[in-house]
């Protein structure tokens, strides 16, 4: 048995349009922590369960 997933079309204009799981403010917290850093860098996420 088979499964695809269908493809999400996400718009430049507006990347978080379909946010589904309201993970923008984590996204923004993320971009903002990275844009900081100088030099090499580890990073490690973990989800939550």
């Amino acid at each position: 048995m088979k499964f695809r997933i269908a493809e999400v079309e996400v718009p430049a204009e507006e990347p978080f349009k379909f946010d589904a799981l309201a993970r923008k403010p984590v996204v923004e917290f993320l971009c903002d922590l990275i844009k900081q850093i100088e030099g090499p860098f580890v990073a490690a996420a973990q989800a939550r369960q």
